[in-house]
């Protein structure tokens, strides 16, 4: 998806309830990501999308 469709067409997100809350952002750490790559999936994207 990266690929195709770019960083900032991306957002991170996950269901509630949690079955592992621990790991549950641990694909942002271990992802083959650049800093703003993994800023703008774990962020960006919404602050722009929700304009906050």
């Amino acid at each position: 998806m990266l690929a195709e469709m770019g960083a900032d067409h991306l957002m991170y997100s996950i269901d509630y309830p949690y079955k592992q809350p621990e790991t549950s952002g641990s694909f942002l750490d271990i992802a083959d990501l650049t800093d703003e790559q993994r800023a703008q999936i774990a962020f960006g994207t919404a602050t722009t999308l929700f304009k906050l």
